[in-house]
């Protein structure tokens, strides 16, 4: 099978299409790790396949006019592989050493905010 011109701009396409859903992914999981809580990891996953889905048909829609190409979805897996075993490692061991000093972080800023209501709640309830 010989290729031409746009089946390596769709193979291109996908390559790169594929490396910037795994750094988003890599962003969302390193938000999922700060707040645990379900409305998080839900409004997460909605964003990421919302994403996906928008910027997965306006490649196959705009190169291939709407035919699915299976090379696009190979070059895609192989570009998620590669991104996984390169960066995508180093950014995961990266969000994991960050995770507990954020998470800190927040627990105090949290805790100064309520203090501060709490204050302003007191001053203003002359009892």
């Amino acid at each position: 099978m010989i290729f031409h011109d746009e089946e390596w701009r769709v193979i291109s396409q996908a390559l790169l299409l594929e490396l910037e859903l795994s750094v988003l992914y890599d962003f969302l999981r390193g938000l999922r790790r700060l707040s645990r809580g379900i409305w998080c990891t839900f409004l997460c996953d909605i964003v990421f396949w919302g994403c996906t889905a928008v910027l997965s048909f306006r490649l196959m829609h705009g190169y291939s006019n709407g035919l699915f190409r299976w090379y696009a979805v190979g070059a895609a897996f192989f570009a998620m592989w590669l991104y996984g075993k390169t960066v995508g490692r180093l950014i995961h061991q990266l969000s994991q050493a960050l995770a507990g000093p954020a998470k800190n972080a927040l627990t105090k800023l949290k805790r100064l905010v309520i203090i501060k209501a709490d204050r302003k709640r007191t001053e203003a309830d002359p009892e």
